[in-house]
């Protein structure tokens, strides 16, 4: 049997206070009682490192990615002036 866990991120203020009233040294049973969280969220947020920060999201593949160095060359050949979004999607053949 495997085990799902929910990852309920909390916002940075929770986090932030957290550790706060930990360093003020209080116990995880009062911080606990203080904040509302379960004991195990408090020593999660308390012990990991990753737990604590959103981490930078991995880039997703757009549809436009096959065609960005096209478009990027077409607006550089256009400067000064500015090529509507119509003309660039009517490719030359």
């Amino acid at each position: 049997m495997t085990a799902c866990w929910a990852v309920n991120m909390l916002n940075r203020e929770q986090a932030v206070e957290i550790r706060t009233l930990a360093r003020q040294g209080e116990s995880i049973r009062q911080i606990s009682r203080r904040t509302g969280l379960s004991r195990n969220t408090v020593r999660r947020y308390l012990r990991d490192e990753a737990a604590r920060r959103y981490g930078p999201r991995a880039l997703r593949p757009t549809k436009l990615d096959p065609y960005v160095e096209y478009l990027l060359e077409r607006m550089e050949h256009a400067r000064p002036d500015w090529i509507p979004a119509t003309v660039l999607l009517a490719r030359d053949p």
